[in-house]
């Protein structure tokens, strides 16, 4: 066999095997992330005018009566609670509040999502003339963390998936050649 039947082979191999399956599960990607993203729920807490508000949602969907847990960094209870329609739910500080807070979200079956407020934060919403920063600072995180994948990073998944097919097919040529090399050499 020349070298061209084996690139044939090769390519054949590439367009016939791997490159279909590869198209396929791009398509199954691609199709399902959105999906997946629908059901990621997310908590956001921060602290504001000596109060903890909370906003929960499934990206564009508020999370209805889903149930709100805050522990302290030791596990210790501070208060619980259920969200409203909108997915809000807020609470007073405590006094003598001395670690970290944990906002734990159930949105039932199986959906949960935690936030940590820094202890930093809960002191500055302490202090009235500060709370207008924080608060303006946490929307931004919030926004940040609700805007999903960027098509960037879309893109490069993409683009790492097509060289890793190209990879397994250059592999997979060499193996051929490999093989044909020690039958014609037997």
């Amino acid at each position: 066999m020349n070298r061209k039947t084996l690139k044939n082979r090769s390519e054949t191999f590439f367009f016939r095997g791997i490159g279909p399956i590869c198209l396929l599960v791009l398509l199954l990607v691609l199709g399902w992330s959105n999906l997946a993203l629908a059901h990621k729920v997310y908590v956001f807490a921060w602290a504001e005018k000596g109060k903890v508000y909370t906003e929960s949602s499934f990206g564009d969907r508020r999370v209805n009566k889903g149930k709100i847990k805050v522990e302290d960094k030791a596990g210790t209870v501070i208060t619980t609670g259920i969200t409203d329609d909108q997915g809000n739910f807020s609470f007073t500080i405590p006094s003598g509040v001395s670690s970290d807070l944990v906002v734990k979200l159930d949105a039932s079956m199986g959906h949960q999502a935690s936030w940590t407020l820094a202890l930093k934060e809960i002191q500055v919403a302490m202090d009235p003339g500060d709370s207008e920063k924080n608060h303006a600072r946490a929307m931004a995180k919030k926004e940040e963390l609700e805007q999903g994948p960027s098509f960037v990073r879309i893109f490069a998944g993409i683009g790492i998936i097509f060289a890793l097919a190209f990879l397994g097919s250059k592999v997979h040529g060499r193996l051929i050649r490999r093989r044909t090399k020690r039958r014609k050499d037997d």
